[in-house]
């Protein structure tokens, strides 16, 4: 949730938002900064914390290290999943959705 993120962001040794305000992160010499995952699906602001992190990413690229976590493997799934071709795998496989009985299909 973004809020922690702003918690974080407080007492951070590591980051510091440029010229004090909230739209690009800094890293500070001789740091390195690793995100360990799970960006996703714990709260309000994912969309603005996964923008912040692309955008160090892209400034640091050395020196900053994103790892992907489940929650954020399983976003990359979606856009294949809900494709119109994706939509229309699922309603001819007859194992779909795998998470249900095959009786409540």
């Amino acid at each position: 949730n973004y809020e922690y993120f702003e918690r974080y962001m407080d007492i951070s040794r590591v980051l510091y938002w440029a010229e004090g305000d909230e739209v690009e992160l800094r890293l500070r010499d001789g740091c390195e900064f690793v995100f360990g995952g799970d960006a996703v699906d714990k709260g309000t602001g994912d969309v603005r914390f996964v923008n912040h992190m692309l955008q160090l990413k892209a400034q640091y690229p050395d020196r900053v290290h994103l790892i992907m976590g489940n929650r954020d493997c399983n976003k990359l799934r979606l856009h294949t999943e809900l494709s119109d071709a994706g939509m229309a795998a699922a309603a001819e496989d007859d194992t779909f959705p795998y998470w249900l009985d095959a009786k409540d299909r």
